[in-house]
């Protein structure tokens, strides 16, 4: 989807994203709390209930761990 090549680094600094990371879970935990019968788009997998994002979620996280050594 984006090509051989990474995208180029969007944060300063590891401890930079890893504190956006656990703001943006907790927003998205706020969010399924407050409308837990919402449904937004994937872009590719289309419209996804709560947990069927978190299956999502687990996934795509594991595969970035292991795609770069991170053991979890």
């Amino acid at each position: 989807m984006i090509g051989e090549n990474l995208l180029p680094l969007e944060f300063e600094s590891i401890n930079t994203a890893k504190e956006t990371l656990i703001f943006e879970l907790t927003k998205y935990e706020e969010y399924f709390g407050l409308n837990p019968e919402s449904k937004p788009a994937h872009p590719v997998f289309g419209y996804l209930k709560k947990t069927e994002w978190d299956i999502f979620h687990r996934k795509h996280f594991e595969h970035h761990f292991l795609q770069f050594g991170i053991n979890i």
